[in-house]
């Protein structure tokens, strides 16, 4: 028994240990979640004015069902 409990010390202090330095070396400061939204928050907005529908382009199908509105009214005589 006493052999099982050395085993479980030692992986809980392992765990322990590895949780510790994970965390401090994903820790975010301000600097770097400052930096993370202006390049998020830039490519953003670069990505709305290179965007192709601001220059008129449209992708896509447009041969969707217009009911026949491109013919024109005939006048009854």
């Amino acid at each position: 028994m006493d052999y099982i409990e050395n085993i479980f010390i030692q992986c809980y202090n392992a765990n322990i240990k590895i949780i510790k330095n994970t965390k401090e070396q994903f820790k975010m400061n301000k600097h770097n979640v400052l930096l993370a939204l202006v390049f998020l928050f830039g490519g953003i907005i670069i990505g709305f004015l290179i965007a192709p529908i601001k220059k008129g382009i449209s992708i896509g199908n447009n041969s969707g069902n217009n009911n026949g509105n491109n013919y024109p009214i005939k006048k009854s005589e």
